[in-house]
């Protein structure tokens, strides 16, 4: 979960590799998205995406698209990873200088 208007990365992790994999990030609409693919290490590759702050103000799915590298014209694989979003609003108190308060807020958005 993160902050509305929050910069966020995402990552998806690839084992088992013999080869580096070819990853692409999409969002809802299908869209490629511009992402780190990662290089291969220990045959394991990290592909990242990060999330402008603009784009981070509501829940969404952006999927990570694995092809193969060393079957390149094997389907690709989907992962789909859930971008969770919530609010924090602080809700307005006028407290006299000097006096005892307890200060409140309201957070929205959060799932289980």
């Amino acid at each position: 979960e993160v902050k509305s208007g929050t910069e966020t990365t995402i990552s998806c992790i690839i084992t088992e590799l013999t080869e580096a994999a070819t990853v692409t990030w999409h969002d809802s609409t299908g869209e490629e998205l511009t992402s780190t693919p990662g290089d291969l290490a220990n045959e394991e590759q990290t592909t990242t995406l990060v999330v402008s702050s603009d784009a981070v103000t509501s829940d969404a799915v952006y999927t990570c698209r694995v092809t193969s590298g060393e079957y390149p014209d094997s389907d690709p694989q989907d992962t789909e990873v859930s971008l969770n979003v919530y609010e924090v609003e602080a809700i307005n108190k006028e407290v006299k200088s000097g006096t005892e308060t307890t200060l409140s807020c309201v957070i929205s958005g959060l799932t289980d």
